[in-house]
């Protein structure tokens, strides 16, 4: 038996120990005899693989996430009560003494490693009812202290672990909404400005993975803080394990990336000196790291005022030559992405055109766009284009409805059957063949590079852009706001039935295309839009009341309703279908469900009449 089994043996049957206990308490009141050396074997397995002689780091970590899975299996819940527990039960006495300090400092101390290698672990955490408040607790109960220098060693053991632990779950996306219900932000920010400098890092790390738009100048008000973060990076890089003082190289690649999500960071970012050390990190790194590295230059890479410096630094030079030597498919496409971001300068630099020129002729063949469920070379049927989808994978399954949907009246493009070559140039045909550009919003849409390489080329080619929110709570902010500004959208989150919405957008893409020579297959567009709008602008006071009469609509709701506010109604109705509710409730005083359902019943039928029946 190799080292590696006896110490996996000897975890295996700590587990079993573990599984048999029913009560974290004796009836004493005392913790069950044998828990805390049972949770010492967690900590212990940790350690041991340093141990084993010829073990490289990447296979050290390997089997830590193995090991953290079976702890996930068996024992998070539990180490998360024993700290729940010792807590409340009031872990320093009135007096001063420390109680239950080391089943707590243990379980902490454990769930600390193990969620660093084990994305498994913590999601365990973030789904524990009452933990991460506890964790919460913890810190707001020790930080004035720490601030006044009156915290001992062992308190600070705590408030490191917490910080740690509430920083490796927010390094997964699927526990961001956890923490951000938590309320923690202000908390964090205080750990800011804490007397111990590697809390500075815990938290801005924390920060830069919760933060949103809004908040993002808390970051932006800490440079020096974030340069604290690129020393640290620094020395990783030149550490043999490519850690210091217990931060990864990785994670610390990852913060910057996450800082720099906000326009303004990405420039504090670059001016403190961030981009030599990710490229010496894209250069010597394992291939994770390689990715982090290139994929936070990709970031930084918007802003285009820091596209002078990264043409100062020969990093284009530099991304090439990785690009060349390596085979990870991802790095090579991010690459890809940072030389189309920057095409234009690098057209206009000699020393670089070359490079355009190549990758240019590489990803850009003259190549009409496939006719979406059709095998051959057919293009596109629409004189105009068709419809591109452009959303973040999260929300795919929505989008496959909404795409079957449309594929009833017009050609659309979506990538999950689409993809032929590289996903740069995917993207770059099927937006340039685009009439209409569908941009699925939500948190991940903003947040994610692949997305906004997508919403601003279809911008700066004059797309016709329609917004779908696909995330109940998320209002576009950042760079997709901007893009955005004040366009109506269609609601896909789940608050309104989604056939209805369906049957919206619709009439929308429909609009956009009815002032061209394109009409949707199998759809008579008996009224477009504007023709039917001025033709109910023309009706008298006496046609706009036999309507109202018609409809059965309570003529105290419409006293003084002329033609002008019918033909708005009808205009909201098919433009703006989200404030059609709210101005019927606001303007009009209608709160019975029935007659706004009639109500939006007779605006229906009037969007839907030929010219000659409304001029009847």
């Amino acid at each position: 038996m190799t080292e590696k089994d006896k110490i996996f043996n000897d975890l295996n049957e700590n587990i079993n120990i573990i599984k048999q206990i029913t009560s974290l308490r004796a009836a004493d009141g005392n913790w069950n005899a044998g828990l805390l050396t049972s949770l010492l074997v967690f900590s212990k397995v940790y350690h041991k693989f340093d141990a084993i002689d010829g073990l490289q780091y990447d296979e050290i970590q390997k089997y830590r996430r193995e090991a953290g899975k079976r702890l996930s299996e068996s024992s998070t819940s539990i180490m998360c009560k024993v700290i729940i527990d010792g807590w409340q039960r009031g872990y320093i006495h009135e007096n001063g003494i420390l109680v239950e300090y080391n089943e707590i400092k243990t379980s902490l101390h454990i769930l600390h490693n193990y969620s660093d290698c084990t994305p498994e672990v913590t999601y365990d955490m973030a789904g524990e009812p009452d933990f991460l408040e506890t964790l919460k607790l913890i810190l707001v109960t020790f930080l004035p202290k720490h601030m006044k220098g009156e915290t001992k060693k062992k308190d600070e053991a705590l408030i490191s672990s917490c910080l740690a632990i509430f920083h490796n779950i927010s390094m997964m996306d699927q526990n961001i909404p956890r923490l951000r219900s938590l309320e923690i932000v202000p908390l964090l920010d205080s750990f800011l400005d804490a007397k111990e400098e590697m809390y500075h890092l815990s938290a801005l790390a924390t920060l830069a993975n919760i933060i949103d738009e809004q908040e993002s100048a808390i970051l932006r008000d800490k440079p020096d803080v974030v340069a604290f973060l690129l020393k640290t990076l620094k020395l990783a890089i030149r550490s043999d394990k490519h850690r210091d003082k217990g931060w990864s190289a990785q994670e610390c690649a990852m913060a910057v990336r996450r800082i720099a999500r906000n326009d303004a960071n990405k420039k504090i970012l670059v001016r403190l000196g961030c981009l030599k050390r990710l490229v010496r990190l894209a250069k010597i790194g394992n291939v994770e790291e390689k990715r982090e590295a290139v994929g936070a230059i990709l970031v930084l890479a918007f802003e285009k005022d820091n596209h002078s410096k990264i043409l100062e630094l020969n990093i284009i030079g530099l991304l090439k030559l990785f690009k060349d030597e390596i085979k990870d498919k991802e790095i090579i496409k991010t690459i890809d992405r940072i030389f189309w971001i920057l095409r234009e300068e690098l057209q206009k630099n000699d020393q670089y055109k070359h490079i355009v020129s190549s990758f240019e002729q590489k990803n850009r063949p003259v190549s009409a766009v496939k006719e979406p469920g059709k095998r051959s070379g057919a293009t596109v049927k629409n004189k105009k284009g068709h419809i591109m989808i452009s959303y973040n994978w999260e929300h795919q399954t929505e989008v496959k409805k909404i795409s079957s949907f449309l594929e009833e009246y017009y050609d659309v493009w979506v990538d999950t059957k689409n993809m032929n070559g590289s996903t740069l140039q995917a993207m770059a045909c099927a937006v340039e063949a685009a009439h209409v550009v569908l941009v699925c919003m939500s948190q991940k849409y903003k947040d994610s590079p692949n997305c906004r390489l997508e919403a601003e080329y279809a911008h700066k080619l004059n797309k016709n852009i329609i917004p779908l929110k696909m995330e109940r709570r998320y209002e576009p902010d950042g760079w997709l706001g901007i893009l955005i500004g004040t366009q109506l959208f269609y609601e896909f989150s789940g608050k309104y039935p989604f056939e209805a919405k369906l049957k919206d957008l619709l009439r929308g893409i429909q609009h956009c295309y009815e002032n061209e020579d394109v009409k949707p297959r199998g759809v008579a567009v008996k009224s477009p839009l504007e023709k039917t709008v001025a033709v109910i602008r023309e009706w008298t006071p006496e046609r706009v009341n036999k309507w109202i009469e018609e409809q059965k609509l309570p003529k105290e709701n419409f006293p003084e309703f002329t033609s002008r506010e019918l033909a708005l109604l009808v205009t909201m109705r098919s433009e703006a279908p989200e404030f059609v509710y709210n101005c019927l409730q606001k303007n009009l005083g209608i709160t019975s469900l029935k007659t706004m359902a009639i109500l939006i019943e007779g605006l229906e039928d009037l969007l839907s009449k030929d010219l000659q029946d409304l001029s009847a």
